[in-house]
């Protein structure tokens, strides 16, 4: 009986180790540095070259070329009817090199603007399968708790935030807008995604 007892003792103790080393694991990728030198929005990552092949990849229109300084920004619109629907941008240095891609859903989030219908189409998505009004829930499951986070709201009750992944070692970060109706309650499934940005720094 005495030892049964011991074996029992001794499996348990096996048994506790593992799920202690589990859990420790599982927490260390949850927390540990982000590595984004592959990551990408529709396909296209940074530091590839742009050209003119890309922009079916954007979804959208391409409306206007922007110059700022040693940059130029293309950015791409989509409507739903006349209202404004899914906007998208690509920024390249002067070698021609692709510094951040951004994509928003355009359309209001917030609750100010229910006339306009959210366009069905979703056209930018990352890596890892996020994309617009992916909840918040599930980037943190895609991309772990390691971010920063800066919280907006104002007196007509909008409220949004953004939170910001950062890979320190190839410089380069990924920042998602996130917003909810002003009639939801607060927590990680309401709050929905609005925007994707990824970009060097």
């Amino acid at each position: 009986m005495r030892n049964f007892s011991k074996k029992t003792i001794f499996i348990l103790l096996i048994l506790i180790a593992s799920l202690i080393v589990i859990l420790v694991i599982s927490i260390h990728q949850r927390y540990s540095q982000s590595d984004f030198s592959l990551s990408s929005i529709n396909g296209i990552a940074l530091m590839d070259k742009y050209d003119i092949s890309l922009d079916s990849k954007m979804g959208g229109m391409k409306i206007s070329n922007k110059i700022e300084g040693e940059y130029t920004i293309y950015e791409y619109q989509q409507y739903i009817g006349k209202s404004l629907g899914n906007c998208a941008r690509i920024k390249v240095n002067k070698s021609n090199i692709i510094v951040s891609i951004y994509g928003d859903i355009g359309s209001d989030i917030s609750g100010y603007n229910k006339k306009i219908k959210i366009s069905k189409e979703i056209f930018f998505k990352t890596d890892k399968n996020i994309i617009g009004r992916s909840s918040l829930a599930d980037i943190k499951k895609a991309y772990g708790l390691k971010y920063e986070e800066v919280i907006n709201s104002d007196l007509f009750g909008y409220y949004g935030k953004i939170i910001t992944y950062t890979d320190e070692i190839n410089r380069r970060k990924i920042a998602f807008g996130i917003g909810r109706t002003v009639s939801q309650p607060i927590n990680d499934k309401t709050e929905v995604c609005n925007s994707i940005t990824l970009y060097t720094y």
